[in-house]
């Protein structure tokens, strides 16, 4: 219904004509071009604000819908479990001590009776594998002079200590005997355990589940629920074996003839964590 202005009179580019050179009639067609360029810009901007509201609405919908769900109730509980079973192997730690009025002296000495030591070993059939050295030391004796008020040195002490294990745990009493009797003037501890503790470990683990399903009914009955079922199960790495100590440490002397050894029992523990869904009592 507008008519188009004369584009004879339109600006060219790098002139600079005045505006009074446009007629009214011009200048309503060009003010009615930027008006409706104007509002299609904002109708987009418009259009899009509501997208993001919308989007964000889902959002925060979804994010309220999970907040809210219901969690199921759970008890958390741990369970011990304990089982026994014969020592088939026994570990001995034992040596020899030497004096000397010199350091070579005593190494000297402490070296015979050790290798002689080693030897009644090996006639009993213990191969060399199983024994091993576990501490040695040489070191001189001091004594305090009244006269002076310092130390002197009155002689030097060598100390081998060597741990056996004994696979055939009847020969324990035998070994401890032999090594006295060759030499031996330490005794330092007895350990019996197991070769293969894999029944035992099984036994005790079974154990600890029957004991964290035990405490679960127990606090679901005094709480007025009822145990629906187990959630999660977890063994924690705690399992431990308590090893029977026969004999700590003793001089020879105070051995005597032959040495009684009990060797007991092994214990193997293993602990749980189990969560258990439960449910209010119907």
């Amino acid at each position: 219904m507008y008519g188009y202005p004369d584009k004879s009179k339109l600006p060219l580019a790098g002139t600079n004509i005045p505006a009074t050179k446009f007629s009214n009639k011009e200048r309503g067609y060009v003010m009615r071009r930027i008006t409706a360029l104007l509002v299609a810009v904002m109708l987009m901007i418009g259009l899009g604000a509501y997208g993001l509201m919308t989007f964000g609405s889902a959002g925060a919908a979804q994010e309220l819908t999970r907040i809210q769900a219901p969690s199921k109730s759970t008890i958390s509980v741990a369970g011990w479990g304990e089982a026994k079973g014969e020592p088939d192997v026994a570990v001995v730690s034992l040596g020899v001590e030497s004096e000397g009025v010199s350091a070579g002296e005593a190494q000297a000495e402490n070296n015979r009776a050790m290798e002689a030591v080693i030897a009644s070993l090996s006639q009993l059939k213990i191969p060399n594998e199983h024994i091993k050295t576990e501490f040695f030391s040489l070191h001189p004796d001091r004594r305090y002079d009244k006269e002076t008020g310092g130390e002197t040195v009155v002689g030097y002490r060598a100390v081998n200590q060597v741990v056996v294990t004994v696979m055939e745990i009847d020969q324990l009493g035998q070994v401890i005997d032999a090594a006295i009797s060759a030499g031996a003037n330490r005794v330092n501890s007895v350990q019996h355990g197991l070769q293969q503790e894999g029944a035992l470990l099984d036994a005790a683990l079974e154990a600890a589940v029957a004991d964290a399903q035990r405490k679960a009914e127990v606090i679901a009955r005094a709480a007025g629920v009822e145990v629906v079922r187990i959630l999660t199960l977890s063994e924690p790495g705690t399992n431990q074996t308590s090893y029977r100590d026969g004999l700590m440490y003793a001089k020879a002397e105070s051995l005597g003839g032959g040495v009684p050894v009990q060797p007991g029992q092994v214990s193997v523990k293993a602990g749980v964590e189990v969560v258990f869904e439960v449910t209010p009592v119907e």
